[in-house]
C-alpha cells in the first residue's frame, strides 16, 4: 500500500489482515506526530488533570484525617494502618506537591499548542 494521510495533530495507525484459513494478525501502533505538538488527548487535557487534582485532593484529606487521629467518622482511631499513615504522611505529601507541579507543568504545552490546534 502506498499512501499520504495528512497529519492533522497527529494520530496513530495500525494494521490488520486476515487469512484465508481465518488467521488474523494486528499491529502495534505507529504513531503520527507534528514537530511541537504532544501526542495526547488534547480536548481532554483540562478535565483529565482537574480529575487527578481531585484525586490529590482526597489523599491530602485522608492524611489530615488521619494526622489528627481521626477516623472517616471523625471518631478516635488508633489502628495500625492510621498510625502508619500519619507517620508516612509528611513524605506522601511531598509526592502529592510533586505530582501537582507535574499537573501543572502539563498546561503549559497545552497552552502552547491551543493555536497551533485551532
Amino acid at each position: 500500500m502506498d499512501f499520504a494521510v495528512p497529519a492533522g495533530n497527529g494520530f496513530w495507525v495500525a494494521a490488520q489482515a486476515e487469512g484465508r484459513d481465518g488467521a488474523r494478525a494486528h499491529t502495534t501502533p505507529v504513531y503520527v506526530t507534528r514537530n511541537g505538538l504532544r501526542f495526547w488527548k488534547y480536548d481532554s487535557v483540562e478535565e483529565l488533570i482537574a480529575k487527578r487534582e481531585a484525586s490529590l485532593a482526597e489523599i491530602e484529606h485522608i492524611v489530615a484525617e488521619a494526622q489528627a487521629g481521626r477516623n472517616a467518622e471523625g471518631k478516635p482511631d488508633a489502628s495500625r494502618p492510621v498510625t502508619e499513615l500519619a507517620e508516612q504522611g509528611p513524605a506522601l505529601l511531598k509526592l502529592v506537591q510533586d505530582a501537582r507541579q507535574i499537573y501543572a507543568g502539563l498546561r503549559t504545552p497545552a497552552e502552547r499548542e491551543a493555536d497551533v490546534r485551532r
